[in-house]
């Protein structure tokens, strides 16, 4: 299988020595280029982390399979929940957003991260990575493999990590509007299992792919099925593989709607992008309970 393998300066060869911070908070300026931006809902400044401030963080190894690749490693890195447990959080963040340097946005719920643990890999099997991956312990619970999200939250080349309240970063936005047709609340649950890493809709989600909000205004549902079809992430054996109407439902409720407005004053919409990444209501969080 092709491995992500060369080099990442200070942050791999600092592994094996790094060790739990007992710093309260992370720092304020990187220490050397930046390569990480923490921001969101969080108490003070955004935070921009270089590769020796990473290296200096709780350090920690799964056992997984990378669903892109197809390769079983051990993936050794940056504690994600230690790194989230570092940030001073305002209330009623659940959600941890993980920005790409391709544009994905990958939105998991704060309960599975503590759950599972996953790391900021910079090495897998004593190697160093050319790109940086969060890596999850798929070895350890299998049926990590079988959830649609796993795509997405297996980020390669995270920029920026996100902390938001769900409800109004992406719930309210991503809800299908009342009275919409049958199929689009389920198409809404969907949208977010498989489609919000890469698309955005209403200002919520990832860049990667096209947005999405007025695409039904233009496109039937054959034409969605014919993309869909081609997808990558869509299998004969999938047992949700019959995903077009219910999609498609959401999709033309949206293309529908009248524009979001947001209720009161709120954070910066999730799509606005930080410093480092212009250089280079309804539904619970992803994975929530």
């Amino acid at each position: 299988m092709p491995a992500r393998t060369a080099s990442v300066p200070l942050l791999a060869a600092a592994l094996a020595a790094s060790a739990c911070s007992s710093a309260p908070a992370l720092p304020r300026q990187p220490d050397g280029a930046a390569v990480l931006e923490v921001r969101g809902d969080i108490e003070g400044d955004a935070r921009s982390l270089g590769s020796r401030d990473l290296a200096h963080l709780q350090q920690r190894t799964v056992r997984g399979t990378d669903p892109a690749t197809g390769r079983t490693a051990s993936w050794s890195g940056v504690d994600l929940h230690a790194l989230v447990e570092r940030v001073r959080k305002k209330p009623g963040v659940d959600t941890l957003v993980v920005r790409t340097a391709d544009g994905a946005a990958a939105p998991m719920s704060l309960s599975v991260v503590r759950q599972l643990r996953p790391v900021l890999a910079a090495v897998a099997d004593g190697e160093p990575l050319t790109s940086p991956v969060v890596a999850w312990p798929t070895q350890d619970q299998p049926g990590l493999q079988r959830d649609p999200r796993l795509a997405g939250w297996w980020a390669v080349k995270p920029i920026a990590l996100e902390l938001v309240r769900w409800p109004r970063a992406f719930g309210a936005r991503l809800a299908a509007p009342a009275g919409s047709p049958e199929g689009a609340r389920p198409g809404s649950g969907l949208f977010v299992q498989r489609c919000v890493v890469c698309h955005t809709v209403r200002g919520a989600g990832g860049s990667r792919g096209p947005e999405l909000t007025a695409w039904a205004s233009s496109h039937d549902e054959a034409a969605l099925n014919a993309r869909l079809g081609k997808h990558p992430g869509r299998t004969v054996d999938d047992p949700d593989s019959d995903i077009v109407p219910p999609l498609y439902a959401y999709l033309s409720s949206m293309a529908k709607a009248p524009p979001f407005v947001e209720e009161g004053p709120g954070e910066k919409p999730p799509g606005e992008r930080g410093e480092h990444e212009k250089q280079h209501g309804g539904m619970p969080p992803p994975g929530g309970h």
